[in-house]
């Protein structure tokens, strides 16, 4: 048994290390807080953020096509989400 877990224990460490670092990420407490209102608002914005063209898979499947030529524009002063 401990000849078959052996060669794994690189991976048990290494996946314990990720976790550290996930909980250290999960718990920590970010610069600015989104629920406030305060802050500075820009009256005057412009331009637009663009997406052309794009071809995304996941590293983990790479014959499993996300977006296709997905092709997406967002103007000033809005949100999107996916």
């Amino acid at each position: 048994a401990l000849a078959i877990a052996l060669p794994n224990l690189k991976y048990f460490s290494e996946a314990a290390i990720a976790a550290f670092h996930i909980s250290k990420m999960i718990d920590s407490v970010p610069e600015i807080d989104h629920t406030e209102e305060t802050g500075i608002v820009l009256e005057k914005v412009s331009g637009e953020v663009q997406f052309k063209n794009v071809q995304f898979t996941y590293p983990s499947r790479p014959e499993t096509m996300i977006f296709r030529d997905f092709s997406l524009s967002v103007p000033a002063g809005h949100s999107m989400a996916l």
